[in-house]
Parts: structure tokens; C-alpha cells; sequence
């Protein structure tokens, strides 16, 4: 394939322009070419050319993107949600979907007061995916961070949003490989939001969550790493 490409000559953004000016036989050219959302209120050109790729390689814990935790690439993960009601059922289907090529796990207890992780989690090698919680309280984070501090190299994640409920964030510090606070904009969008919109509210609450683990003693690195955005 690399081959065929050779066969062609490459030709620069000012020829496309060129070329596009041309067709466009006396029509004015951005508004032909340049195309708006209404309801993004985004505009943007119908056509892309190479030039236009940024020149900067952002790689997750490369300078200066320091603070992500995914190296060398940014792969995505095959997730699948399991609502716990037992730990033996969910443990079953869990190891099912693991073997059918699912490789992150999200279950969700948050109807359980009490919940048996070594049931749950029983032959499952965590150190080989990502394992996300949704929970309803500290209490619960706690228990399962004390649980996997158990595991080597385990990755574990968190769906929990405390200030929801006007309460304050807890104090926990992040080992590097966990991700305690959910910033989800999904009812933002849902009441209507457009992008921009979305993101301003991702920004403003994400802000917020930094600021209060701040104040709770927490440092700034820390902090941030606590952070993941649905």
C-alpha cells in the first residue's frame, strides 16, 4: 500500500485552495466551503488537507502531557456494565465476558451495603484490565482501594460523584493507578447542552473537584490524577 501512494505526487494545501477556487467558478469561497452548526454553533471547512494536522504528537505521559497515565498509545478498552446483586452471579458472567474479549469490567454497587470482593473478584486477573466501580460512598471506595492494594499493578477506577450530594470530597491520596471522581456531563447533554456547553460544565465542575480536594490537604498532582471525565 505504501508503495501505490509513492506512485502519486503529493500536492500542497495553496493547490487544493487553487483547484477548489476554480470549481467554485466565482462563489464566494467560505461560505461555500465552510459549513455551521446551529445548534454547536460551530463552524468548519467542508475539506481538510494534511497541513492542517497539528505538528505537536501529544502522547499521554510525554512532555508536555505529563499527567496522563496511558504510554505509547491510547488505546481504547472493551467495557461491559454488571449490576451486582450476587458476587457469585456477577463473578460468573464477569469471567464469561472476560473470556468473549471484554478486557475492562464496570460493576455497579451501588444498591449493596456490603459486598464480598474476594467472591466478586475471584480468578479474575485484574492486573491484566481496568475494573471501574459505581459507588454511593466513601465507605465503599475505601474498601475496595484497601482490596486492590492487595493486587499488583491493578488499575481500578471509580463512577462516584460526592459533591452531587453537597457533601465534601474525601481525602484520598492516589497511588498513580486508580481514578477516584467521575466528572459526568451526560445530564448536561441530556437537558440540552451543546458541545461547548458541555465541555464549559466538564471544566467548571472538574475545576471545582480540584479545588475542594485542595482544601481537603490534597496536592495539586494528586488531585488531578483523582480526576476522570465522562
Amino acid at each position: 500500500m505504501k508503495k501505490l501512494f509513492e506512485e502519486f505526487s503529493k500536492s500542497t494545501k495553496k493547490q487544493w485552495v487553487d483547484l477548489l477556487t476554480k470549481e467554485l467558478k466565482g462563489a464566494d469561497f467560505e461560505s461555500s466551503l465552510h459549513k455551521y452548526n446551529e445548534f454547536e454553533q460551530l463552524s468548519f471547512p467542508s475539506y481538510f488537507h494534511m497541513e492542517d494536522g497539528t505538528k505537536l504528537q501529544q502522547v499521554p505521559g510525554k512532555f508536555p502531557f505529563t499527567r496522563g497515565y496511558t504510554f505509547e498509545n491510547n488505546d481504547w478498552a472493551v467495557g461491559t456494565y454488571l449490576q451486582v446483586q450476587s458476587e457469585k452471579t456477577s463473578n460468573k458472567n464477569a469471567l464469561k465476558l472476560l473470556n468473549e474479549g471484554t478486557n475492562s469490567l464496570i460493576f455497579d454497587v451501588r444498591n449493596k451495603a456490603n459486598f464480598d470482593l474476594d467472591v466478586l473478584m475471584s480468578e479474575i486477573g485484574v492486573q491484566y484490565i481496568r475494573t471501574y466501580f459505581l459507588v454511593y460512598s466513601e465507605t465503599q471506595v475505601q474498601e475496595i482501594l484497601t482490596w486492590f492494594e492487595m493486587q499488583p499493578k491493578a488499575f481500578v477506577g471509580f463512577y462516584f460523584n460526592p459533591l452531587s450530594t453537597n457533601t465534601t470530597l474525601p481525602k484520598i491520596v492516589n497511588n498513580g493507578s486508580n481514578r477516584l471522581f467521575d466528572i459526568d456531563t451526560y445530564s448536561v447533554q441530556q437537558s440540552g447542552a451543546n458541545a461547548s456547553q458541555e465541555l464549559a460544565f466538564a471544566l467548571a465542575l472538574g475545576k471545582k473537584y480540584i479545588t475542594e480536594q485542595i482544601a481537603n490537604q490534597v496536592s495539586c498532582d494528586d488531585a488531578l490524577l483523582n480526576l476522570h471525565f465522562t
